[in-house]
């Protein structure tokens, strides 16, 4: 928070005014007040914009809370955060810039965490010969970040889409020949479900984005996937075997009818038997196994290593901006978190990044390893 409204009362104002909103960002603020024990004022006047922000009046304030551009838009000047922001988002983060009464006051910081399973299902529909795209309003940082994390390909990610060309982004992947199924469980995730070839909901999202959607996976877990893809493919291979069966007993059946040979109780015979074999065989479905055993498959390439060292010569937050940059030219460094009172650093790499060069991009910048 900026000088004149303290931490506990940016939260509790920001939360106020997030309570009335569904959407993810707003449920972890509203979480973070209660678990801080933090009382939650009432509020009024809600509106949400998608992809930007949302404003209400809270215990008589005017509170809006969102992106920098969009609280520009609302006449308040948040400039002194552009500095705390890059430094934000240089770490994978999102800073969401609060306003109250016309005046800039401070900044809620978000990070978001993947499941544990989450890149394990990356490398699994990899393997399938599906290609996994990751579409969200985040800043490109953080998109990144998680994208890493995931072991989604940069190349694949496409961030800071406003809610209104999530639809359109899907169509472009359309327009490049490509069959594309939307996961999604938000509101803002409607349009693009329903444009998608398959919309799949999460049974955790919200109700219209299970409605707009053809598939839900009830309980919220990405490795379901695999069950439905699995249940999908089996049930069109049943489809084809029947189609089969039904086609060779008409082929043999008419022409033999047709020259008087067949006598018609045998061809009621057979019809009532071609109807038993179908459903016979329709039923075979409940033998598939819908969860395999040894399904997880460990990712080596998804192994992060920490590498911890100290520098000396940091004296303000320009050095530290310096310092940072420089590290995170460094092949398969992900992230860098410095501490500018103890001179601590700490590198997040995907374990290929050799110690000595990130020791010389250190001293490239113009500081010292201690």
């Amino acid at each position: 928070s900026l000088p004149g409204t303290g931490r506990d009362e940016l939260l509790a104002l920001t939360a106020g005014a997030e309570k009335n909103s569904e959407h993810p960002v707003s449920r972890a603020i509203v979480d973070r007040a209660e678990q801080q024990g933090i009382i939650i004022p009432a509020s009024s006047s809600f509106r949400a914009f998608p992809g930007r922000g949302i404003e209400a009046v809270v215990d008589e304030r005017a509170v809006a809370a969102g992106t920098v551009p969009f609280l520009a838009e609302k006449g308040i000047d948040c400039s002194g955060l552009d500095f705390f922001k890059d430094d934000v988002e240089s770490r994978g983060r999102t800073a969401i810039a609060v306003g109250i009464d016309g005046a800039c006051r401070g900044a809620v910081v978000l990070a978001d965490s993947i499941r544990a399973s989450a890149g394990n299902v990356v490398y699994r529909l990899e393997k399938l010969g599906i290609k996994a795209y990751m579409m969200t309003g985040d800043n490109r940082a953080a998109a990144f970040s998680i994208a890493f994390a995931a072991g989604i390909d940069s190349s694949r990610v496409m961030a800071e889409v406003l809610p209104e060309n999530k639809s359109r982004e899907i169509a472009r992947l359309q327009q490049q020949g490509l069959t594309v199924a939307m996961v999604g469980d938000g509101i803002n995730d409607a349009p693009a479900l329903a444009r998608a070839d398959l919309g799949i909901a999460m049974g955790t999202g919200t109700d219209i984005a299970m409605e707009t959607s053809d598939v839900t996976l009830v309980k919220g877990d990405l490795g379901l996937l695999f069950s439905a893809l699995r249940l999908s493919r089996g049930t069109m291979t049943k489809i084809r075997q029947n189609l089969f069966w039904a086609f060779l007993y008409n082929v043999i059946g008419i022409p033999v009818a047709a020259f008087g040979l067949l006598n018609p109780i045998v061809a009621g015979a057979a019809m009532a038997f071609s109807s038993v074999s179908v459903v016979t065989n329709s039923l075979l479905l409940k033998r598939i196994k819908l969860h395999q055993d040894g399904e997880i498959i460990s990712q080596k390439e998804n192994i992060m290593k920490d590498i911890q060292i100290s520098v000396s010569g940091m004296t303000c937050n320009h050095c530290v901006m310096a310092v940072k940059k420089s590290i995170e030219s460094v092949k398969g460094v992900a992230s860098v978190d410095i501490d500018l009172a103890s001179g601590k650093v700490t590198v997040h790499s995907d374990g290929t990044s050799a110690v000595n060069a990130i020791n010389n991009a250190v001293r490239d910048a113009g500081y010292e390893v201690v």
